[in-house]
């Protein structure tokens, strides 16, 4: 039996083998996890998750000590912590995730934490619970590749690095490295198994002669059964093809009227040598997902790909040759496990929505009486969760104040992508194109703005274009300042950067608004709110 873990090469790692803190256990039921995470040994390194208390923390701080501490190997180069997980417990209620997703009772959450008090997702794993501050998802129920970090020298390989789950009663007889430019070449064959940790299931080793990033690749090891687990990693080549006049940035559909069967995927993003998407329909992790590489268009740092998509509803990821996933900047929606659309009427935007208050007139501005409202707040009922359908029936009570304009404040999607559940004024943005998943879909939004039309009632929707939020895709996808042409250092940090109509004053990732970049992209984000 062979089973197979896809992922790709990133700069940050951890490693597993699984185990509950329940003493009594046999080893068929446990597995043995190591943690491991690439960084300076100046650093302290934390593992904190429901397995260990989250540190424990006081008040998100971790002190110096404390159970869920790491321990730098300077063997391997990062900072591991092996934990036995029992695989099946019904008692442990630290498993969240095993009765509200239905995940199975063998599923835990973690994160790291740098020096204490630096919370982040595991770079290295993309299962991520978007419902719950994006907390990496750990597994433990298969023998396979948990981990795999590939540390990359000016485009070579030169050291690789990755854990091992299986359960205590298994046991790895060997370990091979394949390496080939293409999947149709012979390929290299080294054995490794002399660089398998035992104790820490974790192998380590530097390439003898380094390889280029983009050849395909893939790790196999063997147990006393026979039975093998494959990190695989295709090979990958630029591909230069003319980008469609039709192509918008983001997703464009199918359109039977203009003889185009497939869908089409655009990102544009400058200094990438090879950029992927996993594509899956909805509800469906993308983890493992086999990643499509896109085309880059020639002159231009446009990539794009078509692809055939039965109708159906779809969420998609790019990936970068780094191993980097992110949600498109320029999607419309955003599902819990990528970008959303829709191949079918639905289309990018409840685009099927049957508007009923048409012949409705805004009316001038100075004859505008302005309510502004959160939505979360205004419409909550008292639980803070208000949604844009709790705004429908409150609509009589502005006719009755008088009011013919209700602005709400910013309703994009804000914090981490995604569902975030905690109260927020929204210019904590992270996405401009689309809306909060808290508030509802955009056929909710549309049903707001139709029911307030009908009501003679205006909705304004406050913009905002300053800054973005660190996890905004467009800053992830160049968390660089000085190579995204999005973005520009804040007036005290450089003043030499300032621009003409700046202060001092900046919030998040200051957007420099005088790039033709910048200027296109809110050009098309004010568009499509119109």
């Amino acid at each position: 039996m062979m089973k197979r873990i896809q992922q790709y090469s990133v700069v940050l790692g951890l490693l597993v083998s699984g185990t509950s803190l329940a003493l009594s256990q046999s080893p068929a039921d446990s597995a043995a996890v190591t943690f491991r995470y690439h960084s300076s040994p100046l650093q302290t390194v934390f593992v904190p998750g429901e397995f260990n208390g989250w540190g424990p923390n006081n008040a998100g701080v971790i002190s110096p000590g404390a159970i869920s501490q790491m321990s730098y190997n300077p063997s391997i180069g990062a900072w591991i912590k092996t934990y036995v997980f029992k695989i099946h417990d019904q008692f442990d209620v630290s498993r969240t995730l095993r009765d509200s997703v239905g995940y199975g009772d063998s599923v835990y959450q973690y994160k790291f934490n740098i020096n204490g008090s630096n919370w982040l997702s595991d770079p290295l794993h993309p299962e991520q619970n978007p419902n719950d501050n994006h907390n990496s998802v750990l597994r433990l129920s298969d023998f396979a590749w948990f981990e795999f970090f590939a540390k990359d020298s000016s485009g070579y390989l030169t050291q690789i690095a990755a854990s091992l789950i299986h359960k205590n009663s298994d046991s790895v007889t060997s370990v091979s490295f394949e390496s080939t430019p293409t999947q149709s070449e012979n390929r290299t064959i080294l054995d490794v198994t002399g660089s398998y940790h035992r104790s820490s299931r974790v192998v380590s080793f530097s390439l003898a002669a380094p390889i280029p990033k983009n050849y395909a690749y893939r790790l196999v090891a063997k147990n006393q059964a026979g039975d093998s687990v494959i990190f695989k990693r295709s090979g990958y080549s630029l591909v230069l093809a003319q980008l469609p006049a039709y192509a918008k940035r983001g997703v464009t559909l199918p359109d039977d009227s203009a003889g185009r069967d497939s869908t089409t995927f655009r990102f544009q993003i400058p200094g990438k040598s090879i950029v992927l998407v996993r594509v899956g329909p909805v509800g469906q992790t993308l983890a493992n997902v086999e990643p499509v590489a896109l085309r880059r268009n020639s002159g231009s740092e446009d990539w794009w790909i078509n692809m055939l998509l039965a109708p159906g509803t779809y969420e998609y990821l790019f990936e970068f040759e780094d191993g980097k996933t992110i949600y498109d900047p320029w999607g419309r929606q955003n599902g819990a496990y990528g970008t959303r659309f829709t191949v079918g009427p639905e289309g990018l935007t409840a685009d099927n929505y049957n508007w009923t208050s048409t012949p409705y007139q805004r009316p001038p501005a100075n004859r505008l009486v302005i309510y502004e409202l959160n939505v979360r707040e205004f419409a909550a009922k008292g639980s803070a969760q208000g949604k844009f359908k709790d705004l429908i029936p409150l609509l009589a009570h502005f006719n009755s104040l008088g009011v013919n304009a209700i602005e709400l404040m910013p309703i994009n999607d804000y914090g981490n992508i995604g569902p975030s559940n905690f109260f927020s004024w929204g210019y904590d943005l992270s996405h401009h194109f689309a809306l909060e998943p808290s508030y509802g879909t955009p056929a909710d939004f549309k049903e707001l703005v139709d029911s307030a039309h009908a009501r003679g009632i205006a909705v304004i929707v406050d913009v905002v274009f300053n800054h973005l939020n660190d996890p905004a895709p467009l800053w992830q996808m160049i968390p660089n300042e000085a190579a995204n042409p999005y973005f520009k250092q804040p007036p005290l940090v450089n003043p030499d950067d300032r621009r003409s109509n700046e202060d001092d004053l900046a919030f998040f990732k200051d957007m420099d608004l005088w790039t033709p970049e910048a200027q296109q992209y809110v050009d098309e984000v004010l568009k499509m709110w119109l």
